[in-house]
């Protein structure tokens, strides 16, 4: 499942923003208003970071950004996009990912739903082990029944 997710995302990387946000200047926008709610200071994880949209809002909060995704395509994408010192970009399977690092925070948009329900609780093991002492987790998703409107009609 989740190797057919990252064809999928590599497929699509060149027209992923505006088919997933549509008007991008007004999803930037939104984007950097949540980010600034949530205030994720210090270093920051971001899984599945996509083109990069979310990186860049949490770039201009961040110490530090270590941004991960599967998608070599889409990276590129985030790379060209997130043009910061602080920002570090790798191209991985964040199930299979190793690091020595520990993070203040762990962002996501838009993976939860796409962690399959039989490595659920592998997920958030990891999770916590990539957690600093009084990191946080924050993250965005869709609610279920969008997400399973998308599966259908892709």
């Amino acid at each position: 499942m989740l190797s057919s997710q990252a064809d999928y995302y590599r497929r699509r990387a060149g027209e992923y923003d505006v088919t997933a946000y549509g008007d991008v200047v007004a999803a930037r926008a939104r984007i950097a208003r949540l980010v600034a709610e949530m205030q994720p200071t210090g270093t920051v994880l971001e899984i599945a970071c996509g083109t990069g949209l979310w990186t860049e809002a949490l770039a201009g909060l961040a110490e530090t950004v270590t941004a991960i995704d599967v998608a070599p395509e889409a990276v590129a994408i985030a790379r060209d996009r997130v043009r910061s010192n602080s920002v570090r970009f790798e191209v991985a399977d964040v199930f299979s990912w190793k690091t020595a690092a520990r993070f203040d925070v762990i962002f996501f948009s838009a993976w939860l739903s796409h962690v399959p329900m039989s490595r659920f609780e592998q997920f958030w093991q990891l999770l916590r082990g990539l957690l600093a002492e009084g990191g946080r987790v924050l993250f965005i998703d869709e609610h279920v029944e969008v997400r399973d409107n998308d599966l259908v009609r892709d």
